[in-house]
C-alpha cells in the first residue's frame, strides 16, 4: 500500500553473493544453535522439531488510471524456518510492469530476516537485501512508474530502483499492569550508490517506535508509534527518495466471533486496523516515479475469517487516501501543486488444505477509486505583479488482482 533500474553495478554483484552466502551459513548454523540450546536446557528434554514453510505463487495485478493503463505479472518464492528461539526467513518477488512508453523485467531485492528471541516478547532481528534488479531507472523507466506512482495504488513494481541494505533492529517488552509495553529500535545502511541513472536510495535509516498491546476479553488490542529517519542526499538530482522520514500510528483489534453458520463449529476471525503515516522533511516529494506528490496517507482495513467445511475463506475490504502538496522553484518561476488519491479495495481469499503438507491459497479483488491533482505556475514582474497558468487533471482508478499460492509446510 503505501517508484522505485537498468543495470546491474559491480557493488550489487558482490552485495548480493555477500546476502546468498550469508543465508547458506544461516541455514546451516541455526539448527545447530536450536540443538546447542537445547543440551544446555536441563528441564527441556526434547525440543520442538524445526518449521519449514516453502512458497511459491503468482499475482497478476491491472489498473486503469483514467484512459491509461499499466499491468503487473508478479512471481513469487518465500521460505520460512523457525526453531525454537529463531525464525529465518528469505523472500523475493520477479516481476513484468506493463504501462505506456516501458516494460520493465525484473525483481525485488532477494530479502532476508533472522529473528533470536531472547525471552518472550524480547528480541534481536538482522535484515538484509541485495538491490532490486534492475538497480536504477533510466527516465523513460521512471515515468512508467510514475502513471500509478500513489500510496492508493498497490504495486510491487514501486520496489525497482531499490540498492542493497542491512542492518538490525532490537524489540524489548515490560508488563504494564494488564498491558505489554513493547520498544524498539533499529539501524539500516544502503551502501551508496553510483547513481548514474535515478535511484531510490535512503542512506542511513534510523528506526524507532512504540507498542501497547493487551487484551479485552477474548480480544487482543494494540496501539503503535513509528518513527523513522532517513540521511540521503540527493545524487546530483537522480535520487528518486523524497528525503526525510515519516510518523506512523497504527491501531488493530483481533477477535473470535462466534459463528453464526455453525453453533458448534469454530470462531469466524475478526480484524479490525487503521493506520495514519505523515511524511517530514520531505523535501523532495514530488519525484517523476510519482503520480502524485508523497503526502499523509490515511488506511483502514476489515478482514473476516469463515471456516467452510475444511476450507477458510478471508472477504476483506480496504480504504487508502492521500493528501499532498508541493512547492518548487525554477529559475524565476514559482510552482505548487496539491494533490489527492483514495482507493477501496474489496477482496476474497481461500485457504484449501490439500495434503497434511500442501495447502492452496487463490485470492480476488477489485479496486475502485480516484486520483486528481491542480498545478500552478507564476513569475512575478512588473513591480511584484504575478503572472501564471493553472492545470488541473482528476483520472477515476479502476482495477482487479487475481492470485495463487501453494504452500508445503513440513
Amino acid at each position: 500500500m503505501i517508484g522505485r533500474g537498468s543495470r546491474s553495478t559491480p557493488s550489487h554483484t558482490s552485495s548480493t553473493a555477500a546476502i546468498l552466502l550469508a543465508a547458506v551459513l544461516l541455514l546451516g548454523t541455526a539448527p545447530r544453535l536450536a540443538a546447542q540450546n537445547a543440551s544446555d536446557s536441563v528441564a527441556a528434554k526434547t525440543e520442538p522439531a524445526l518449521r519449514h514453510t516453502l512458497t511459491i505463487g503468482t499475482l497478476f495485478r491491472a489498473f486503469n488510471i483514467g484512459d491509461t493503463a499499466v499491468s503487473e505479472r508478479n512471481g513469487i518464492v518465500s521460505y520460512d524456518m523457525t526453531g525454537p528461539r529463531f525464525r529465518l526467513r528469505l523472500d523475493g518477488t520477479g516481476l513484468r510492469y506493463v504501462a505506456p512508453g516501458s516494460t520493465i523485467n525484473g525483481s525485488t531485492p532477494i530479502a532476508g530476516r533472522l529473528d533470536f528471541v531472547l525471552r518472550p516478547g524480547d528480541t534481536l532481528t538482522f535484515v538484509g537485501q541485495t538491490g532490486s534488479n534492475p538497480a536504477q531507472l533510466d527516465s523513460a523507466q521512471a515515468a512508467a512508474i510514475g502513471h500509478a506512482g500513489s500510496s492508493a495504488i498497490d504495486l510491487e513494481s514501486f520496489a525497482f530502483g531499490a540498492p542493497a541494505m542491512f542492518g538490525g533492529r532490537g524489540a524489548f517488552a515490560f508488563p504494564v499492569g494488564d498491558l505489554v509495553l513493547s520498544l524498539r529500535g533499529g539501524i539500516e545502511a544502503e551502501p551508496r550508490p553510483s547513481a548514474r541513472e535515478p535511484v531510490y536510495w535512503q542512506g542511513t535509516t534510523m528506526l524507532g517506535g512504540v507498542t501497547l498491546a493487551g487484551d479485552a476479553g477474548p480480544a487482543r488490542l494494540a496501539a503503535r508509534v513509528d518513527v523513522r529517519r532517513s540521511f540521503a542526499d540527493s545524487l546530483g538530482g537522480k535520487n528518486l527518495f523524497p528525503g526525510g522520514g515519516s510518523v506512523t500510528t497504527h491501531a488493530s483489534l483481533d477477535s473470535p466471533l462466534s459463528n453464526p453458520f455453525d453453533d458448534l463449529g469454530e470462531d469466524l476471525d475478526l480484524r479490525l486496523s487503521a493506520f495514519y503515516s505523515s511524511p517530514f522533511g520531505d523535501t523532495r516529494n514530488d519525484q517523476p516515479n510519482r503520480l502524485i506528490p508523497l503526502g499523509n496517507t490515511l488506511g483502514t482495513f476489515a478482514s473476516l475469517a469463515v471456516p467452510v467445511s475444511d476450507w477458510i475463506l478471508s472477504p476483506s475490504i480496504q480504504y487508502i487516501r492521500e493528501t499532498s502538496s508541493a512547492d518548487a522553484v525554477v529559475g524565476a518561476i514559482y510552482q505548487r501543486s496539491s494533490a489527492a488519491g483514495w482507493s477501496a479495495s474489496f477482496g476474497l481469499d481461500a485457504l484449501i488444505p490439500l495434503t497434511s503438507v500442501f495447502d492452496l491459497a487463490p485470492q480476488v479483488g477489485y479496486v475502485t477509486g480516484n486520483v486528481e491533482a491542480s498545478f500552478g505556475q507564476s513569475v512575478v514582474r512588473r513591480r511584484g505583479r504575478p503572472i501564471g497558468r493553472t492545470s488541473a487533471f482528476s483520472h477515476g482508478v479502476r482495477g482487479w488482482w487475481a492470485g495463487l499460492d501453494l504452500t508445503a509446510s513440513f
